[in-house]
C-alpha cells in the first residue's frame, strides 16, 4: 500500500513540474 502512495506522490509531483514548465520533468521521468 505504501508503495502505491509513493508512486502516486511521484506522479502528482511530476504533473506539477510539467504544469510549471520546469526542467524537473526530466528528473521525474528517471
Amino acid at each position: 500500500m505504501e508503495k502505491l502512495l509513493v508512486l502516486y506522490a511521484k506522479v502528482l509531483s511530476g504533473i506539477v513540474l510539467i504544469e510549471k514548465g520546469e526542467d524537473g520533468y526530466e528528473t521525474s521521468k528517471t
